[in-house]
């Protein structure tokens, strides 16, 4: 026994003396690979050592170059419920070893507010709680927050896998949660969920500084907030911190003394960031240098995003689409794969006050139609008028785990299209529109609703009548009709009244 720990400590001894490597946190206990696509790992170690990772009875080699940086690649591997290790030996001596991980499919949930709203304050929660216990260990879940100025290597220190269970999953994003239940059921596979969602950010927030100025119509307006980013200092810090501390005691003392005062006001200072002098969601390029970046090529399946709140806003509305196309081909670039799909949630109704929803949702459905490997879940038949975070997850994460089955795992036979507008034509003072409806038919929901008319440049309310497949718009006084437009409103969930079979609504459309 004696001779047993002399060697015991010896070995412990000689490991530490190569207790140089290290990896991410993305590579932890509980995690999940891809299936199907090479295993990715990098990480540091002693400069020049010999690096193998063994896993699944599989064995690769590399080297750690002169400043101690490896890479790595393992063969694919198939799904399964079984729980792997897999260890790192330097200069073969066993390193590292990481336990409990599952093969299955992996997805990034990525967005603003209404992807990050948790289980607890949406309407899934008994659901996901029972449906997690059916489903004990098979769903693990990615929690990491950063943003930095400057890109990262590595997710910040707080991040790791979580085993999902009903403990935790109350604290996890609704949306995502739904999502990942739900391809459990359907595809009997374990899911890994990359936490990727801050609430107020824009698509620019995710997007990295060479891909902003790839696109000219965005490289103007970036070059100026890059310059002023640039200049930000301590000094600049300290001085609006001061002023901020100046709002905030007289908002407080204001209150005190009964006046009204803003929320913004009486927590002034919290809101000047040390790292921008803007909005810390709606800075370019902070939140995929935090979080993103790290994430290097790691293998996923997909993207499932809820997002355009802040992107269907006024001043940034007509940079939508070169703001999608920015973040998608960055996204897609980094990870190295050109036909990585987002599925993505079209903006619900909402009565927004700072922007026009209308335009974000016809945006959105034209970059589903443009974007080959870009997926939209319809939802202008859900939100709510003045709560600009609906307590309606499920649906919303139904819709886009159903498009993902059909449209990313391949099962044809699914009926997930929403009726869309196939085509117009004009004839004097009524408008033809075609609907496609996928086989699935169109029905009528009360009263035909929500349609208006171009006339003579102007937007006027219209007729309409349901005959099979085709809508007739007239005008009301019988002018000549040029355009025609339907649900053109934030707030529409009222007037939408054409659904198809499977009960997918007639999106918001505009055609002059």
């Amino acid at each position: 026994m004696k001779n047993f720990c002399v060697v015991f400590l010896a070995l412990a001894s000689v490991c530490s003396l190569f207790a140089e490597i290290k990896v991410p946190a993305l590579f932890g206990n509980n995690m999940v690979f891809q299936q199907q696509k090479p295993i990715r790992i990098w990480g540091t170690a002693k400069p020049n050592s010999e690096v193998k990772i063994l896993f699944n009875f599989k064995y690769t080699t590399t080297k750690a170059n002169d400043k101690g940086h490896w890479r790595a690649n393992l063969p694919a591997e198939k799904a399964s419920f079984k729980n792997y290790s897999l260890t790192i030996f330097e200069n073969n001596i066993p390193n590292v070893e990481l336990k409990n991980i599952l093969v299955g499919e992996v997805w990034i949930a990525g967005g603003q507010s209404n992807m990050e709203w948790r289980v607890s304050r949406a309407d899934n929660l008994e659901l996901a709680k029972n449906t997690v216990a059916k489903q004990k260990g098979k769903f693990r879940y990615f929690s990491h927050l950063n943003f930095s100025r400057i890109k990262q290597v590595e997710f910040s220190s707080t991040a790791k896998w979580l085993v999902v269970d009903d403990t935790n999953v109350p604290n996890l994003s609704s949306i995502a949660t739904t999502f990942a239940q739900k391809l459990i059921a359907d595809l009997n596979v374990p899911v890994g969920i990359v936490y990727m969602a801050r609430g107020g950010t824009t698509m620019g927030a995710w997007t990295s500084d060479e891909y902003m100025k790839a696109r000219p119509e965005l490289r103007e307006k970036y070059l100026e907030v890059k310059k002023a980013l640039d200049a930000y200092n301590k000094t600049a810090y300290k001085k609006r911190k001061a002023e901020a501390q100046k709002i905030q005691d007289r908002a407080r003392a204001d209150k005190k003394a009964g006046k009204k005062v803003s929320g913004a006001e009486l927590n002034a200072v919290a809101r000047v960031s040390p790292v921008t002098p803007f909005s810390v969601a709606q800075t370019p390029t902070l939140w995929f240098n935090g979080m993103f970046k790290p994430m290097r090529n790691f293998c996923v399946r997909g993207v499932v995003w809820y997002q355009g709140e802040s992107d269907a806003d006024h001043p940034r509305l007509p940079f939508y689409k070169p703001s999608w196309y920015a973040m998608t081909d960055c996204w897609r670039n980094q990870m190295g794969d050109k036909s990585l799909p987002f599925v993505f949630v079209q903006l619900p109704s909402h009565e927004s006050q700072w922007g026009d929803w209308a335009k974000g949702r016809f945006n959105q459905f034209e970059l589903s139609k443009e974007d080959k490997y870009s997926y939209m879940a319809t939802c202008v038949d859900l939100g709510e008028e003045h709560e600009i975070h609906p307590k309606d997850k499920t649906a919303v994460a139904q819709r886009l785990e159903k498009i993902a089955l059909k449209y990313v795992y391949g099962k044809k036979h699914l009926n997930v299209d929403a009726p869309e507008v196939k085509s117009v034509s004009y004839n004097n003072n009524s408008a033809i529109v075609n609907i496609e409806t996928f086989g699935r038919g169109l029905n009528l929901r009360g009263d035909i609703r929500g349609f208006e008319v171009l006339i003579d440049g102007k937007w006027c309310k219209a007729l309409a009548q349901l005959n099979g497949n085709r809508i007739v718009v007239k005008s009301i006084d019988g002018k000549k009709v040029s355009g025609v437009r339907y649900l053109w409103k934030s707030w529409a969930r009222p007037d939408v009244c054409l659904f198809n079979n499977d009960g997918l609504p007639l999106s918001t459309f505009e055609v002059k």
